[in-house]
């Protein structure tokens, strides 16, 4: 025996040698036969018990071709292996097809002579014959072909099974071939109940497509129409519908025309367009309702519109009026005060004494004080009211001159300092020495700080202090400043406090009488000079009011020419 590769326990060498599909002789050292498979078996027709033990040229009596002989002897003695090609040597050893011995079927053959070692160390020839007829060719192909077609044929029965999609094969006659494992997940169908059956038992829908096209297979034309898709209801094994989406493919071979139907669950896509319907439908209710709030929004803009034009009409007539009664108001008022004044001092001259009783005199005069006093209050709202409106109307004029700070100061505090006397108020102001020269309309300017300072004074408790004081900021601006140890506002109190006829509300105030006017005619006038008002104040903490005159407000060049047009 030859030496051979070791091979698993249990398993016969000599029969893997006959399984393999070539031709393999072995020859001892002496040139007798030790291996002859069941390949040369079938195309020599000698049975192993016939050769083994002789020699080569004793099993073919017709002699061997000589280049086989001598590759053979090469190999034994010489220990040098040798390739025979069918093409230069038609036919080494006198082989046959498979199945006799008739010399028509005789076979081309490509030999290799091997030198091989046997477990003794001596030389044995090995040889190995391969048919290269074109039959065996042809055979050779089939059989690469067939596993080839096995593979593809496993390839695409592993994607039928897995596609998430279900796949139902079924014939002409609506039978049921072969389904894949999401239709059996889909219906809860087992498949071999569902091969043989009719597909109309789970897509019912599938027969009227069929009915409807009035098809006779007989006749050749296609039952089953293809190439669209279709929403259709299945049926599931527990009578469940279920909503599918099928699309039915022919497929033409050898046998004839099947059909593979694609089913598709479209359970979750419904369900989505369900909800994204009724979202469509929320949303167009909300874009109607949007335009409808829209609509009545764009209406009450335009009502609101027409009032505020009514009322800035309504406003511009009362300020134009208001401003054109200036002289009316105050010539009357003027005359009051001038002859309660004669009155008053009618003493002093004998042309205007009063006569009689003494007490009279003295009570005539002391009302003839009152009618001054309140004409000379009265006034003093009538020239606020009128600036207002003046402001308002633009038609307050702007006088730009030198004016000394300090001095004006001292003039304003001296205005109220019998009031705070009455009231035993502390009254000072902090100015630098000297005093900025402020460029502004001095008699505005004298007119923001005298309401700053009887504000202060009016809302300041019995023992309390005013102070004025000012200072020029980094920026340039001039800041002048009222502050009081008053009762103080709230944000809400200021933001009234600023508006027209506005007044704060507490148990100070309510004991003072106001028009509301002095706040926001100070910050119209401190507005007209380019400045701002600010005020910083908290209940019992008293009151901080600050004029900011804009950067250049500090002067001391000649006076300035004079700006705007109107009356004084």
């Amino acid at each position: 025996m030859t030496a051979v590769a070791s091979t698993p326990s249990g398993c016969d060498p000599e029969s893997l040698l006959n399984l393999i599909d070539l031709g393999l002789v072995l020859l001892d050292a002496d040139g007798r036969l030790v291996i002859w498979n069941d390949w040369m078996v079938a195309r020599t027709g000698r049975a192993r018990g016939e050769v083994l033990g002789r020699a080569l040229d004793a099993v073919f009596a017709t002699g061997l071709d000589r280049h086989l002989v001598a590759a053979i002897r090469a190999a034994l003695e010489a220990g040098r292996s040798r390739l025979l090609s069918s093409s230069l040597h038609r036919h080494p050893l006198p082989l046959f097809a498979r199945g006799g011995r008739a010399p028509a079927a005789a076979i081309d053959q490509s030999l290799v002579v091997r030198a091989i070692r046997g477990r003794d160390g001596r030389r044995q020839c090995l040889i190995e014959v391969a048919d290269v007829s074109p039959a065996a060719g042809r055979d050779r192909a089939l059989r690469a072909r067939a596993r080839t077609t096995r593979q593809q044929a496993a390839h695409l029965q592993a994607v039928f099974d897995s596609s998430i999609d279900g796949l139902i094969q079924f014939g002409p006659d609506g039978a049921i071939q072969s389904v894949n494992h999401s239709v059996v997940r889909l219906f809860g169908v087992p498949d071999a109940e569902l091969v043989g059956a009719p597909i109309t038992g789970l897509l019912p829908g599938v027969a009227s497509r069929r009915s409807a096209t009035g098809a006779d297979p007989a006749a050749g034309t296609d039952p089953w129409p293809t190439g669209s898709r279709r929403e259709l209801t299945g049926v599931c094994r527990d009578g469940r519908a279920v909503p599918v989406e099928v699309a039915i493919t022919a497929v033409h071979d050898d046998t004839g025309t099947n059909y593979c139907a694609v089913v598709r669950d479209i359970s979750e896509r419904q369900r989505f367009e369900h909800e994204l319907r009724a979202q469509n439908d929320t949303l167009r209710a909300q874009a109607a309702e949007l335009s409808k709030l829209a609509r009545r929004l764009e209406a009450s803009v335009a009502h609101a519109d027409r009032l505020r034009r009514q009322a800035e009409a309504a406003n511009k007539s009362k300020t134009d009026f208001l401003a054109r009664m200036s002289h009316e108001l105050r010539t009357p008022l003027n005359a009051v005060l001038g002859f309660s004044e004669l009155i008053t001092d009618a003493g002093q001259s004998s042309d205007l004494a009063v006569t009689g009783p003494a007490a009279e005199v003295a009570t005539a005069r002391a009302y003839a004080h009152y009618i001054h006093e309140s004409g000379t209050h009265l006034l003093s709202l009538v020239n606020d009211l009128l600036d207002l409106a003046k402001i308002e109307a633009g038609r307050m004029p702007l006088h730009r001159e030198r004016i000394d700070l300090g001095r004006l100061a001292t003039s304003c505090l001296a205005l109220v300092s019998p009031e705070a006397g009455r009231r035993r108020l502390n009254v000072a102001h902090q100015l630098p020495s000297p005093a900025p020269i402020l460029c502004g309309d001095e008699r505005l300017v004298r007119q923001m700080l005298v309401n700053l300072l009887t504000n202060a004074v009016k809302f300041t408790p019995s023992g309390g202090a005013v102070t004025l004081s000012s200072e020029v900021r980094a920026d340039g601006a001039l800041i002048v400043t009222v502050s009081d140890t008053g009762v103080g506002m709230t944000p809400e109190d200021v933001e009234q406090a600023l508006e027209h006829y506005g007044q704060v509300d507490n148990l100070l105030t309510r004991r003072e009488q106001g028009t509301g006017l002095g706040l926001p005619l100070v910050k119209a006038l401190i507005e007209l000079h380019g400045g701002s008002l600010e005020i910083d104040s908290a209940p019992s903490a008293g009151t901080e009011v600050r004029l900011v005159f804009p950067d250049g407000a500090i002067h001391d060049a000649p006076a300035l020419a004079e700006t705007g047009a109107g009356d004084r």
